[in-house]
């Protein structure tokens, strides 16, 4: 072979025979090489497992509520499906992959508005895995801070929503709860609230500040009111009118107290009423049970006939500090038949006494006039049965027909006042009155 390069020795039957080489066709060579490779290739995948896509080799771990439903509260009683508005759930696999997954009312259990919870877990089943989200379901109906209704109508008791500012007329018409706590954030019970209602007790937040005429008008079962921790500054015509309140307390804010407020509240027993207290309205407690009350002596006003047949009055004392000059005023018939009425003690602040203060009080022991009286007016204290009248003004205050009682037996007046008074008979507006009583009058 002419193109010998290489030679190769062979042994064959003992003899050493020499065979040239050929040149390698290097086409071939690399057909060679190509299927060598793909050869060997085939050769390693034949222990290879066949692969799979991520989708078709990742497990579902665990489902998540990503974002809840956009409505998440319902009425009680209500035949509204759940609302998967805006609800967004995702699958997490186990290769780290998350996936937004489709949900409808088929995949929901736990739903009910047959009571009113707080918090109520509606729960998810997809591919045997679960995740749940919150609802509430709610008995009442608040729009802009007013409760218009309350669904669930009786029970023993009743918190309102922290979310009421104002209680609605129509919140608890026809309900029977027992006792109803008002909740700090209620600012306003208005007019006729409650009138009528059969509830028993009440519990006022300190954040009131505003009761509407005839709010608790009628509510006989009612044993207490407690007002004391409240802004309260006006209680209005027949708030309390003909409530079966055995006790009732009032907050120190408190200015102004209207006509008949507290009418027909005969199962009242006593009142304190505040320093601040400027106004007692029109018949505010006529016909009221009350056995004693206690007037602020900075009082402005008590209306006509503000404790009008109170057969169960007593006593009538007065309290605290005279702090500015008033110019206070009582009105006509203020304490007319009270007929238990023994001992009364006008505020400091009243300069005038009206006509007919005491007619029908039959056992009337012992009258105090305050150091500001200037005037008395008709038969202010006449009709009365008053035996000690103890009169703390240095200078005689005037007088009318009848301003004082002629069977008084002793009267006191300050120390050194005692010739004042002596002279107050030359003044033919008091000589009718003073001449008689003088003789009885002696220095505290």
């Amino acid at each position: 072979c002419m193109n010998l390069k290489f030679s190769y020795c062979l042994m064959i039957a003992g003899a050493m025979l020499i065979i040239p080489a050929c040149k390698k066709d290097p086409v071939v060579e690399k057909h060679k090489q190509t299927t060598v490779s793909s050869s060997d290739n085939d050769s390693g995948k034949k222990d290879e497992q066949p692969s799979s896509s991520p989708d078709e080799a990742a497990v579902l771990t665990r489902i998540e509520v990503v974002t809840p439903p956009v409505r998440t509260t319902y009425l009680l009683r209500s035949t509204d499906p759940v609302s998967l508005d805006g609800l967004v759930v995702e699958g997490i696999y186990s290769n780290g992959e998350r996936k937004k997954l489709e949900v409808t009312a088929e995949n929901l259990s736990g739903f009910s508005t047959e009571k009113a919870v707080e918090q109520l877990p509606v729960t998810i089943s997809l591919k045997e895995k679960q995740a749940s989200f919150m609802v509430k379901i709610i008995d009442y109906v608040i729009v802009d801070g007013v409760l218009t209704e309350v669904l669930e109508k009786q029970g023993e008791t009743y918190r309102v929503p922290a979310e009421a500012k104002v209680i609605s007329p129509t919140a608890f018409a026809r309900s029977t709860f027992d006792k109803i706590i008002l909740s700090e954030g209620v600012e306003e019970i208005p007019a006729d609230a409650f009138t009528g209602n059969p509830i028993k007790e009440i519990v006022f937040p300190k954040s009131l500040k505003t009761l509407g005429e005839y709010c608790f008008y009628g509510c006989r079962n009612l044993s207490r009111i407690d007002l004391s921790a409240t802004q309260v500054q006006i209680i209005p015509k027949r708030a309390f009118s003909e409530v079966g309140a055995e006790e009732i307390k009032l907050p120190a804010t408190l200015r102004e107290i209207s006509s008949q407020a507290f009418l027909h509240t005969d199962r009242l027993h006593s009142m304190t009423f505040p320093e601040n207290l400027k106004m007692i309205g029109v018949e505010a407690f006529r016909e009221s049970g009350v056995e004693s009350i206690t007037l602020s002596n900075n009082l402005d006003l008590v209306e006509e006939r503000a404790f009008y047949l109170c057969q169960n009055l007593r006593e009538v004392r007065s309290h605290g500090n005279n702090t500015q000059v008033t110019e206070g005023v009582m009105g006509d018939g203020v304490f007319q038949y009270c007929p238990k009425l023994s001992v009364v003690e006008f505020p400091e602040s009243l300069e005038s006494l009206g006509e007919t203060l005491f007619s029908g009080v039959v056992n009337l022991e012992s009258v105090t006039l305050g150091k500001n009286l200037k005037k008395m007016a008709f038969n202010a204290l006449g009709n009365s049965t008053v035996k000690l009248l103890t009169v703390k003004t240095a200078t005689p205050p005037s007088l009318q027909t009848y301003s004082l009682p002629q069977q008084v037996g002793h009267v006191l007046v300050p120390k050194g006042a005692l010739q004042i008074y002596n002279q107050s008979v030359g003044n033919a507006s008091l000589r009718s009155s003073w001449g008689i009583l003088i003789e009885k009058t002696e220095e505290l």
